[in-house]
């Protein structure tokens, strides 16, 4: 072999200092192959310097790192083995049920009116001295911007509903045109989540009623555990003392959604689309699959449809134009079909000038634990197998395109991520941006209800002596980190794990990213999560590479150690089902937590769970 690799190393001048990198990191099999000639060198030469021109690291490096990272993943131990793992940071549930908890008293429902701050709502439209006002909401604008009116039957689905009956058993149909299901077509009653979200847009919620420097228990029967309607501050100390605290129903969700609505022009969107639909058994890009069945919208066009309703309700209630930026991550997998996908339907209503396309590049694949180098060889080529790098690649495509400087020029504030095929993370948009405004945040995270040993990231706080941290770990070394600490996965009354799962649709609030990517470059920690064969470790399911994760950028916006605490703020409830309603009904929200803690993290859940670090409060000597 020496002897045959010297011959051809002497063709080479120059380049032969990338065979040298070869022999270096121990690539002997594709040293050895026998079709390795003078020639075809070049295959595996130009494959490398195209990799370096990528990877700053470089080549050696890269194998190096990888080939730590898997004899650490092989001895199933990892970073955060001196971490011990405990439920997110002053975790607070929301609670409020719409036919139980969601009550309206029966004096404040007169002849199908309800009374709300003086005003009386009925079918969209409020009565205040006496002269009748019809609210045009977002909703409103929403559904007018839809391109395929689907006309629903009498019979309609009973998740159209927001608000309850005064018999408090019946929830109150959202319909516009009137129609009623048959379960209570007997009586009309008024609308309650679209009136209320415009009403007094021009004044301030009361105060008092969200008091964080009190605590307010709101029982209706048994202990505070039982988690009925609270509302209380908690705090973050050394005892790692916990409390779990309730928000006081639906009134206070629709505060939060007004104040990100009224932000709505101080947000620009990222999206990660970088996946095909292989898993799916799509055969395409993910962002053509449909979001459901009735309308056939894509998700794509759904994403491009919310970005144009916000567009026009800022140009009717702020009076302004705007063209929203909305910035989308591909890969070499994605680009040229999500490119063509938008000419093909001219962008979907938005300017072309407003949406900005990335393209992440590719990383090579190791084949085993020794950290050797995947390929295949063909028709006299060699080819070394390459994937994505992992959503976290976007931190450094966009300091790498200078983005955010002209954004916060032009008086954006925060930035919304979110992946592929997530249309629910939009429907709670509104309330998550309200959040991360009131409470000054600067990361806000979105999760869903995770079941134990679910294949999904895990919000977790980790703690040892220098550093307390709420962090998303992936499933397998959460696991392990579990395992490593003797301890299971605790389950909670409700059949769902302790810690909730990671979506990857994070809120930050801009000045604050844009000085961690200046920082960092926008290069965030790496990790490997091989499929393995078995409980040995010694073989793989498939080809592993080196990745990225974009939640992972929260490890740096931890700079405070454990001798200091931030104050939490309120949240809102447990087991919350909230309606949302779009072309079809979708459900948002059941077993809703909101976690605070230090440095900015919000978790909304579908099955909904919010966890939120908050970064910019202030600390607050123990």
């Amino acid at each position: 072999m020496m002897q045959k690799l010297n011959t051809i190393m002497n063709t080479l001048g120059e380049n032969k200092k990338y065979v040298d990198y070869l022999i270096r990191t121990e690539q002997f099999e594709l040293l050895a192959h026998e079709g390795l000639n003078e020639k075809n060198i070049y295959d595996i030469i130009n494959q490398i310097k195209e990799f370096e021109l990528m990877y700053p690291d470089g080549f050696i490096k890269y194998i190096e790192k990888g080939r730590e990272f898997l004899k650490r993943s092989q001895m199933n131990i990892n970073e955060y083995y001196n971490y011990k793992i405990e439920k997110p940071d002053n975790l607070i549930k929301i609670k409020f049920h719409l036919t139980n908890d969601i009550t309206f008293k029966k004096e404040d429902i007169k002849n199908n009116f309800l009374n709300m701050d003086n005003k009386l709502l009925y079918n969209n439209c409020y009565v205040n001295n006496n002269i009748l006002y019809r609210n045009k909401t977002f909703n409103h604008i929403l559904k007018r911007n839809k391109k395929k009116n689907t006309s629903y039957h009498h019979r309609e689905i009973l998740n159209n509903s927001h608000g309850v009956s005064s018999n408090e058993s019946t929830p109150v149909s959202i319909l516009s045109n009137n129609k009623k299901s048959n379960m209570y077509i007997n009586k009309e009653y008024p609308t309650y989540v679209n009136g209320i979200r415009q009403i007094n847009t021009h004044q301030n919620v009361k105060n008092g009623t969200y008091n964080e420097d009190k605590k307010i228990k709101y029982s209706e029967k048994g202990n505070v555990s039982d988690y009925k309607c609270g509302l209380g501050i908690l705090n973050n100390n050394h005892q790692r003392s916990y409390e779990e605290s309730t928000i006081f129903t639906l009134e206070q969700f629709l505060y939060y959604e007004k104040i990100g609505l009224d932000h709505i022009d101080k947000i620009s969107f990222i999206l990660l689309a970088g996946g095909l639909g292989e898993r799916l058994k799509h055969k395409d890009i993910k962002i053509k699959l449909f979001t459901n069945l009735i309308s056939e919208e894509t998700y794509i066009e759904y994403y491009c449809n919310y970005i144009r309703c916000f567009e026009k309700y800022i140009k009717k209630e702020k009076k302004k134009k705007m063209n929203i930026p909305f910035i989308i991550m591909l890969s070499d997998d994605t680009y040229e079909k999500t490119l063509c996908f938008f000419e093909e339907k001219n962008y979907f209503g938005l300017e072309k000038n407003q949406v900005h396309f990335l393209k992440q590049n590719k990383v090579f694949c190791f084949k085993n634990n020794q950290a050797h180098l995947d390929f295949t060889y063909e028709k006299n080529t060699f080819i070394i197998s390459k994937k994505p790098h992992g959503h976290g690649d976007i931190h450094y495509l966009i300091n790498k395109y200078n983005i955010l400087d002209k954004l916060i020029k032009d008086g954006y504030k925060y930035l919304f991520f979110f992946q592929d095929t997530n249309a629910l993370a939009l429907k709670v948009l509104f309330v998550c941006l309200g959040v991360s405004i009131q409470k000054q945040l600067h990361m806000n995270f979105l999760a869903v209800s995770r079941k134990p040993g679910e294949e999904i990231g895990a919000l977790c706080t980790l703690n040892n002596n220098e550093k307390s941290m709420t962090v998303n770990l992936e499933y397998n070394i959460f696991d392990s980190l579990l395992s490593s600490n003797g301890i299971k996965e605790v389950i909670q009354k409700d059949g769902f794990s302790l810690y909730p799962g990671n979506t990857s649709a994070i809120l930050y609030e801009i000045n604050k990213y844009n000085e961690i990517l200046k920082k960092t470059n926008g290069n965030i920690p790496e990790y490997i999560n091989p499929k393995y064969m078995d409980n040995t470790r010694d073989h793989f399911k498939c080809p592993t590479r080196i990745e990225s994760m974009m939640q992972d950028i929260a490890l740096y916006f931890y700079e405070h150690k454990r001798n200091k605490t931030t104050q939490a703020s309120t949240v809102m409830g447990e087991n919350t089902q909230m309606v949302m309603r779009d072309n079809t009904q979708m459900v948002m929200g059941e077993n809703t937590q909101m976690v605070m803690g230090e440095n900015t993290q919000t978790v909304m859940r579908d099955n909904t769970q919010t966890v939120m670090r908050d970064n910019t409060l202030n600390d607050q000597k123990q």
